[in-house]
């Protein structure tokens, strides 16, 4: 009787605990796979965007020049529409690095590589509803355009209003 009430006991803390350990083996694949598909540093992220639609990451390397790379993965639990956009906007012509279609997973990664000393921005669109960075930003080495007067680059061309942006 002992045996039994002990064994069940233990069956039970392991429910308990298996959820909290499944929940931390994914978050190590997500951040494995995040490596894997982007080299670099995380220099933002995760950051939770649009009501919780998705989750953006941006890493930086100093390989080819500094290259900016980010994805964003969809938390919708369906397959989404999704739309990454990151651009240069140092450039004149707004370079640019585009990820379209529907998804299941993420959208990226996407990739601008000559950007030390250079900003960007990034512009996420799930299911029609859209993210977009207000200002300059990861100036090269994650740093925000405009911090201690150095002034804040032309805007970028107009994508449509922006929802949830900072």
């Amino acid at each position: 009787m002992l045996a039994k009430t002990f064994l069940a006991l233990f069956a039970a803390a392991a429910a308990i605990a298996a959820p909290a350990e499944h929940e931390e083996r994914d978050l190590e694949n997500r951040d494995l796979e995040g490596r894997a598909l982007c080299p670099g540093t995380l220099i933002d992220g995760p950051r939770t965007i649009l009501n919780g639609a998705g989750t953006l990451r941006v890493y930086y390397t100093t390989a080819s020049g500094g290259t900016n790379c980010a994805y964003v993965t969809n938390d919708t639990g369906a397959k989404a529409n999704m739309k990454l956009t990151l651009w240069d906007t140092s450039d004149p012509k707004y370079r640019s690095s585009i990820d379209e279609g529907s998804f299941f997973s993420y959208a990226g990664p996407v990739k601008l590589s000559t950007m030390a000393n250079r900003c960007m921005q990034v512009r996420v669109t799930i299911n029609g509803q859209s993210w977009q960075s207000m200002k300059a930003w990861h100036c090269g080495s994650g740093q925000v355009a405009g911090a201690g007067g150095g002034g804040n680059p032309p805007p970028p061309p107009r994508l449509g209003a922006p929802n949830n942006a900072w």
